[in-house]
């Protein structure tokens, strides 16, 4: 058997790294972060306590990566539009998008609620959420103060929080809540604002 190429360990290093992040997802929103232990992921992962010390320091390191790969994955579909560039046809892209995500993984979406409400994880969510989530916000606050919108910051951040209440409701009624109907009230709400 030839020895493992310098890439075949990177993967193999990467796969295993992924797999105790979904693990410790799935405990933390289970089981609360406070409740979940290094050990306790290493068991489940089905490897040794010492080898996940191989990958994170602490528990802690565990929740900012996973948090790090989370946000990672919710910003990535956002528009990027420099501020001054940003239009209607963004804001109605983040509805999309943003929905799409709950929809394309509805177990993940509802660890990542249970997870990112846990008082001693929402510090650090708040962290690592504020400049990519900021940046796109900024932008949606241009979008609509060019439109003659002046609390756009409080109207923004209204906006998110209906779509949190969107997303929330998806995830725990999949099967009877409309989505298709919430998504036209909201662009038409959105719409109406400065029409």
């Amino acid at each position: 058997m030839a020895p493992r190429s310098e890439e075949q360990f990177e993967a193999i290093r990467n796969s295993r790294k992924e797999q105790i992040l979904e693990t410790a997802l799935e405990l933390f929103a289970e089981d609360g972060y406070h409740l979940s232990s290094i050990s306790k992921i290493a068991k489940k992962a089905g490897i040794s306590k010492g080898l996940l010390y191989n990958y994170f320091d602490s528990k802690e390191a565990v929740l900012k990566a996973l948090m790090q790969k989370i946000m990672s994955d919710i910003v990535e579909g956002f528009p990027t539009q420099k501020p001054e560039n940003f239009s209607e046809e963004d804001v109605m892209k983040w509805i999309d998008y943003s929905i799409e995500i709950t929809l394309k993984d509805l177990k993940r979406a509802r660890l990542y609620l249970t997870l990112s409400t846990q008082p001693e994880v929402t510090p650090i969510f708040m962290e690592l959420a504020t400049e990519p989530i900021q940046q796109f916000m900024g932008a949606m606050i241009a979008f609509f103060q060019s439109k003659g919108i002046e609390n756009s910051l409080s109207l923004v951040r209204h906006i998110a929080a209906m779509m949190d209440g969107i997303q929330m409701h998806i995830i725990l009624d999949p099967e009877n809540y409309p989505v298709e109907d919430s998504i036209q009230y909201f662009k038409d709400y959105i719409k109406s604002l400065y029409k």
